[in-house]
């Protein structure tokens, strides 16, 4: 089947938020001397309402109160500027670049709010490479259900057949493969330690291990 459309995910797949993230919340434990691990950053991954496990909720009921406005407001100017600091993963301008060149469709499927993708977008200077982008504010429901990623092969007028998405985290993978589009999964230092759902095409360790060239022949 041809590949015609190629739907990238944001966080953790073309900058890795999620470290920036976890930096940030890494420092607040420690202040209060608590302890935040990997395994515990890693039940978040993907979820829109961190449902799994809430930083802010779990920390103040081990210390027993709420965290300061200032404390907050720290921490929010912590994580923007890691995020500022993370640069474009490894193999994601290639990919874009060539899928350009050679006019497959772009699109984007994210789980994320729209103001916070628009804003990476255009922070990296990628926003005019995608002709669709879905995020958790166009959607009923959000990932792992398949609605963001069926809609964005609608927005491309693309069959679902004829595309394939980029997923860092099992919840964006379930939510592509539930759609028929040909997964790849690119789990990262923390969604690597997660179970990931059958049926996925193909499992990298950056999608610097995938030319567009083996993308277009093998897939």
């Amino acid at each position: 089947m041809a590949v015609s459309a190629l739907i990238f995910d944001l966080d953790g797949t073309i900058i890795d938020t999620e470290q920036a993230d976890f930096d940030a919340w890494l420092k607040v434990y420690e202040r209060h001397g608590i302890e935040l691990t990997a395994d515990m950053w890693a039940l978040r991954v993907g979820w829109v309402n961190l449902a799994m496990f809430d930083p802010a909720k779990h920390l103040e009921a081990v210390i027993g109160k709420p965290l300061s406005d200032d404390e907050l407001k720290h921490l929010h100017e912590e994580y923007m500027h890691n995020c500022e600091r993370q640069p474009i993963l490894p193999g994601v301008m290639d990919m874009i670049e060539q899928a350009t060149k050679h006019n497959l469709k772009l699109g984007m499927a994210s789980n994320s709010d729209r103001t916070w993708v628009e804003y990476w977008l255009k922070f990296h200077h990628l926003d005019h490479y995608f002709q669709c982008v879905y995020t958790r504010d166009d959607v009923t429901n959000p990932k792992p259900a398949p609605d963001m990623y069926t809609c964005a092969a609608n927005c491309l007028n693309i069959p679902v057949e004829q595309c394939v998405a980029f997923e860092d985290s099992p919840v964006g993978m379930q939510a592509a493969i539930s759609a028929g589009i040909r997964t790849v999964a690119i789990p990262n230092w923390i969604t690597s330690k997660l179970e990931r759902p059958a049926g996925l095409t193909r499992t990298l360790n950056s999608l610097a291990d995938l030319s567009f060239e083996t993308l277009l022949r093998e897939f």
